[in-house]
């Protein structure tokens, strides 16, 4: 992985969480011109903010390594996400699709997608990556003007005072594979269960899982006001018999990497499940008010937790797309009581 804050293992990233720290600075000048953009007051050609959740000081797009086989021609011309999901997909083995299959000699299906619930028999094992890195003002100046971008403080997930989120960069990667082929290969932890938009009931039922069985959620949380309170109602409807639920989001921490925003929630939700701990939802003080009536459901933790060991099974993980699509996983760790491939 490479995310903000020159987080580049699940070390790093585990650290960041459980200390309650946030990547976001100032959007630095290897990126854009903020000066040129940045106003406090609303003018057309400008936006209110200029803070990202960047990589680091060093330019993205001079990122690469010598270990494949490429001209230095083809190296100058490719999309710099393409040169660091590369070296990012080649990582996850040890730690845009075509591209890689290509350039890493893969055989099976390769595609792009932006939300996506992927749950076949049409290869043994995948590498499954996203990637965020914005190097130009128009996306900022584009969501600004739709109001989705937080003016001041960051992202704010279910918290009174939120107003939008923060871009956050990043590059991110995971190796899948059947249960039954592991052997000896370290499993971080298990996919029990995939939904994407109305079938998330259903695939509780196929995974034989409950309200009951979890103590924590990863939402998609990114602050935004509408956004934060449909998640929330939707969690409550599922959850409403089993009593307290943890709920946290890590866009406080790292922004919304859009792209990589699913595949680093997900390395999150693992390293809570390997941790037993649940980390904090930092930017958080007072929940939101339209969010109140679901207090008796939902907790939002202000401080690291020991996961309680009446619930030792999975982790819930939510992931929207913007043209309103929703992908719903639960993780769990070894053993568990049902192996199923």
């Amino acid at each position: 992985m490479r995310l903000s804050g020159c987080i580049r293992t699940s070390e790093e990233l585990w650290d960041l969480l459980i200390n309650k720290r946030t990547t976001r600075s100032k959007v630095p000048p290897n990126l854009f011109n903020i000066a040129r953009f940045y106003s406090q007051i609303e003018v057309a050609g400008t936006m209110p903010i200029d803070e990202v959740h960047s990589l680091s000081d060093d330019d993205p797009r001079d990122a690469f390594d010598i270990y494949f086989s490429m001209s230095k021609k083809e190296v100058e011309a490719i999309d710099p996400q393409q040169k660091m999901l590369l070296e990012c997909r080649w990582r996850s083995w040890l730690g845009l699709a075509n591209r890689v299959s290509y350039v890493l000699d893969f055989r099976g299906p390769s595609c792009t997608v932006r939300t996506a619930s992927i749950h076949s028999g049409e290869c043994d094992s995948a590498v499954v990556a996203g990637t965020n890195l914005i190097f130009f003002p128009e996306l900022y100046l584009s969501m600004s003007s739709q109001g989705v971008l937080a003016k001041y403080g960051g992202c704010k997930t279910f918290d009174s005072t939120a107003v939008g989120f923060c871009h956050g960069q990043g590059i991110a990667a995971v190796y899948v594979k059947a249960l039954k082929d592991c052997g000896t290969d370290t499993v971080r932890s298990v996919i029990r269960s995939t939904a994407s938009n109305s079938l998330i009931r259903r695939a509780y039922r196929q995974a034989a899982l409950g309200p009951s069985d979890t103590a924590y959620f990863v939402a998609h949380g990114t602050g935004i006001k509408t956004g934060d309170l449909i998640e929330c109602e939707a969690i409550s409807g599922l959850f409403d018999e089993a009593g307290g639920l943890f709920l946290g989001s890590i866009k406080p921490n790292l922004g919304h990497g859009e792209g990589v925003a699913g595949i680093t929630s997900v390395i999150a939700a693992s390293l809570a499940l390997e941790h037993s701990t649940i980390p904090s939802n930092i930017n958080f003080n007072k929940l939101k008010p339209t969010i109140a009536p679901n207090k008796a459901t939902i907790e939002i933790p202000t401080e690291p937790a020991a996961r309680p060991a009446s619930y030792s099974r999975p982790v819930y993980v939510n992931s929207f797309g913007v043209g309103g699509s929703y992908c719903h996983r639960s993780f769990e760790t070894l053993p568990f009581s049902s192996i199923s491939p």
